[in-house]
């Protein structure tokens, strides 16, 4: 999971990660914080996979540049469903941020470690619950209700789609176009013209295939690498032996 503090304050920014590992909030599994110093950033950051953050702690105000509300508020246009907490001095705003959904409005100078620590876990967990969202597929009468979290990765030849999960594979039919709209901001990257596969269990790039977290091996075309952050590093290794066919 991710969290992301974006405050143009470096030190106030530093400090709220300091008190998540102090209470231990990042010890409940595999949690990234990463911390960023303006809502631009925050955007580019998130451009391409609005979901890819489950909760963002962000100020208000930034001076002349972008308004942290604003920048939740076009987040959420391009489908962004985490969590947000904005913790800031900006007592005036506090109605302004109810259009954006924020979990929380926290004001700095009277907030309490404690009380701030047991919001983001409270966050947290909600975030994981979101995750746990169940799609439903069915087929020749038989249906399949599967937690996103479980599902590894689908694979569509033609009208037919494999969905892997769970050491299981369900059968059904539709489109890669399709997929990918029911999918969207759920945590699936495209990593070959027939591949969607799941994030959360990828474990590591090898050249053009990655490995995931049971060991099963899927394709990984170049042109897609570069939304795993991994472009350079797979075109190098893999060359021309991974141009589809």
């Amino acid at each position: 999971m991710r969290i992301i503090i974006c405050d143009k304050n470096s030190k106030d920014a530093e400090s709220m990660s300091s008190i998540l590992k102090k209470n231990n909030i990042l010890s409940a599994g595999a949690i990234e914080v990463q911390t960023l110093d303006s809502c631009e950033r925050l955007l580019f950051e998130l451009s391409d996979e609005p979901d890819e953050a489950d909760v963002i702690i962000t100020e208000v105000g930034f001076g002349d540049k972008m308004n942290g509300i604003e920048a939740i508020k076009r987040l959420r246009s391009v489908g962004y469903s985490g969590e947000v907490i904005f913790l800031t001095n900006d007592r005036e705003s506090v109605f302004d941020s109810f259009e954006v959904r924020p979990a929380n409005y926290l004001i700095k100078d009277s907030l309490g470690v404690r009380k701030f620590a047991e919001t983001i876990a409270d966050a947290l967990e909600h975030a994981k619950k979101r995750k746990r969202d169940v799609l439903t597929f069915a087929c020749a009468g038989e249906i399949k209700n599967i937690a996103v979290d479980d599902i590894l990765y689908f694979e569509v030849v033609q009208k037919i789609v494999e969905i892997h999960y769970n050491e299981e594979v369900f059968e059904f039919y539709s489109t890669m176009q399709k997929l990918e709209n029911q999918l969207y901001g759920k945590g699936f990257v495209r990593t070959h013209r027939s591949f969607l596969v799941n994030k959360e269990h990828i474990s590591y790039v090898m050249g053009d295939e990655l490995v995931l977290d049971n060991d099963e091996i899927v394709p990984l075309h170049q042109k897609y690498a570069k939304k795993l952050g991994m472009g350079k590093e797979a075109e190098d290794k893999s060359g021309d032996k991974n141009e589809e066919k």
